[in-house]
């Protein structure tokens, strides 16, 4: 990592409007947890080019990270104004809905992110489902869980889950078919 950022940070003297360059070292601070410096380079690359989507994605990711919700759904709705095809930035905007109780627009971000391709990132349905849970709808949230289980059977939430879809079978079962209260869907996003 240190050569790598030597590397960028010297064609970055020769020019510092190289956005692919700042989007990298965003990237590598990201990764190195150095959120402050990963902010930075993620906004000089945007500034260098608006038209770049990479940095816009990263920049969108640290602010879900970091809890500046308002931040990353804004960001990521720049990135969906150049190409709104990008699942992941409909996911961001998602799970920033999420935490900001606006579940409407969470999901309609998360069906948007869903119709996408996903196969690197099935916690959309992760997120679907905690939104389904939050609206009380457990048909929904367990329909949004299968998919996960589907998609990424050995998946970080797949214990969890599969705990919380049995949990559900047992209370609707319990329930004589009504749906009851039952627990939610791990969180997926901070």
């Amino acid at each position: 990592m240190a050569s790598a950022t030597q590397h960028l940070e010297k064609a970055l003297s020769i020019d510092d409007k190289y956005a692919a360059a700042w989007n990298q070292l965003g990237l590598i601070y990201t990764s190195g947890h150095q959120t402050d410096e990963a902010s930075k380079a993620f906004a000089k690359a945007i500034e260098s080019d608006p038209k770049y989507i990479p940095p816009y994605m990263g920049l969108a990711a640290l602010q879900l990270q970091d809890g500046h919700y308002d931040d990353a759904f804004e960001t990521a709705g720049k990135a969906l104004a150049l190409d709104p095809r990008i699942g992941l930035a409909s996911f961001i905007q998602a799970a920033a809905s999420l935490r900001l109780n606006r579940l409407d627009d969470a999901e309609k971000s998360g069906r948007n992110a869903e119709q996408g391709p996903h196969q690197n990132f099935p916690q959309v349905h992760v997120v679907l489902a905690q939104i389904f849970a939050e609206k009380h709808d457990d048909a929904n949230a367990a329909a949004e869980m299968r998919a996960y289980l589907k998609e990424a059977p050995q998946g970080n939430f797949a214990a969890e889950i599969k705990k919380t879809l049995d949990d559900i079978d047992r209370s609707t079962a319990t329930a004589g078919g009504a749906s009851t209260a039952s627990p939610g869907p791990p969180q997926v996003a901070p």
